[in-house]
Formats: structure tokens, sequence, C-alpha cells
């Protein structure tokens, strides 16, 4: 079941192809949205082996990741401040 659930996990690619993301980062480098992806993918990877996790759901993986990026930006302009 596990080894399931973990193929289910989109690859970074995939998951960067994203309208959405790729919109709201237009000006903004890669980076952001590249962190943040593998932050969310490897979480969930690890909720899975340790048995938190049943089920992956790829539109709350977006979520989670825009969660963190809008986090991230917010750190940013802050910062320019």
């Amino acid at each position: 079941m596990e080894k399931n659930l973990l193929r289910k996990i989109p690859k970074v690619d995939k998951f960067l192809e994203d309208e959405e993301l790729k919109k709201i980062l237009n000006d903004k480098p890669r980076f952001f949205l590249l962190k943040a992806t593998r932050e969310v993918l490897e979480e969930t990877r690890n909720e899975i082996k340790s048995g938190k996790l049943k089920s992956v759901d790829e539109k709350e993986l977006k979520e989670k990741g825009w969660k963190l990026i809008q986090g991230i930006l917010q750190i940013i302009l802050f910062m320019e401040v």
C-alpha cells in the first residue's frame, strides 16, 4: 500500500506545470516554486512512510505548496520594505 501511495505523488516537473502557480510567480524567480514544491512532496513522502497519510490528493498538495509560497513571498516583501 505504501508503495502505491508513493507512486501517486506527482513528480516535481508535473507539479510545476500548474498554470495558476505560474501566473502568480511570473515575475518571481522559479526558485521559490521549486523549493516549495520539493518541501511539500518530501513532507508528503514522510507522512506516507510514517503511516500518517492514507491517500494522496494532488489538489491538496498544490494548496500546501501555495501556502508555503505565500509565506515565502510575504517574507520577501517584508524584506523589501
